[in-house]
This record gives structure tokens, sequence and C-alpha cells, in this order.
């Protein structure tokens, strides 16, 4: 800690929400040394991982704020919430809120109008139209969802990525999810859900073939 001390006048650590295991205690005893840290990520896409140790368990994922939270109160660190976005519209933000409702609200500076800005239900039966007319990046949550012939990207390969739109294939909790609303159906693919409805700056679509949704989200019609 002395020899970094030295040689470096300031850290900056990016994807900090990655973090896990027993590098949560060496960027502790860094915040210890007094070395000045500056600190950035976002926890609510904490959907990758430094290490697989069982160290810190209970700072896994989302968690991490909690640890954030304990080094706060112990006078080594401050936290900073940037509660603003330029990529999605404020639809598209309240969105992603849904998944972590007791986190600070969202700010959209994207004040763009295309004629087809939000979040959308698309039927089954009208996805290649929809496709053929807005050219959404479709997103899965894994290579187990079904997408019948489109091609589509995993929920984790998009993370950092931006889209005018995505259309997303919705897993089986996901479909719990857009029909009662409830946040446990949801609750261990939370990050993978945020991330992947936030990639787009104008409108976010649900293939969603139920009577009945929960999100305030438009039914899309030919």
């Amino acid at each position: 800690m002395r020899r970094l001390k030295e040689r470096f006048t300031h850290i900056i650590i990016d994807e900090v929400q990655d973090m896990a295991g027993y590098d949560l205690d060496v960027l502790e005893l860094i915040l210890k040394a007094g070395i000045p840290v500056t600190l950035v990520g976002d926890h609510r896409q904490a959907i990758l991982s430094t290490n697989n140790s069982p160290k810190n368990k209970q700072f896994a994922g989302p968690a991490i704020i909690k640890k954030f939270e304990l080094w706060q109160k112990d006078g080594l660190v401050s936290i900073e919430y940037e509660t603003h976005t330029h990529r999605g519209n404020q639809a598209i933000a309240d969105l992603g809120d849904g998944f972590f409702p007791e986190e600070p609200k969202t700010i959209s500076k994207n004040t763009d109008v295309t004629g087809h800005d939000g979040v959308f239900l698309v039927a089954s039966a009208d996805i290649d139209e929809y496709v053929k007319r807005f050219s959404p990046q479709a997103l899965r949550y894994n290579v187990k969802t079904s997408c019948g012939e489109h091609e589509a990207m995993n929920f984790g390969e998009a993370k950092g990525l931006t889209f005018p739109r995505v259309l997303i294939f919705p897993h089986g909790r996901a479909k719990a999810w857009l029909v009662s609303g409830k946040l446990s159906h949801v609750e261990k693919s939370a990050t993978r859900m945020y991330v992947a409805a936030t990639r787009a700056r104008y409108s976010v679509a649900f293939v969603f073939d139920g009577k009945t949704c929960a999100l305030p989200a438009t039914r899309w019609k030919p």
C-alpha cells in the first residue's frame, strides 16, 4: 500500500460493480491506505464477475452497493448517484428503474420524438412486420430462449451497447413478470433484464401474446 501511494496520485476503477471475492478486500486496503480513489459503476448492471470466490458473497451482484454503503458509514467513501441518462427516453428509463424500485429514479435527457417511442407489446404473429418496419435489435436472455428464425443477441452481450430500438424475446420468468408485474418472477435475472431494457434510445418492445399486461406498454398493431 505504501508503494502504491508513492507511485499513484489517483486511482480510477471503472465497472466496479463487477468486483467480487477478495478483490473487495484489496480495494478496502487501498481505501484505508488513504490513496485517492474514484470508483465508477452501476450495480444494477452487475452481470459479470471478476471471480467466483465465495468470499464476500453477501456483496455479490447488485448487492455490492451494500458494501459501498458500509464503506461510506466508515468514512472511507462517499456515494454520489448520477441519476440522468442520455440514452433512452423517459419511458425506457422508467422501465429500467422498475427492476430496482428502491433506487433513485432516472431522469432522461433524451427528448427526441420519432413517432414510435416508448414501450410496446408485439404479438408473435406480428413480429416479422414489426422487424421490417423498425429494424430493432433482437435480444434474448440466453440461447435457450426461442426467437424463431430471428437472430438475437444475449442480454449480457448487449451490455455497454446502444441501439435505436430493441425487441426483447422474454424467457419464461419474464413472461410471468409481464403478466403480473411481480418482480419476484425476475429477481434472479433483474440485472440482465435491466441491461436489455435500457439498451434502446427510442423504443423497447416485448414479444407478448397475453391479453393483459402489467406494464404501462402499448400494444402495437400493423
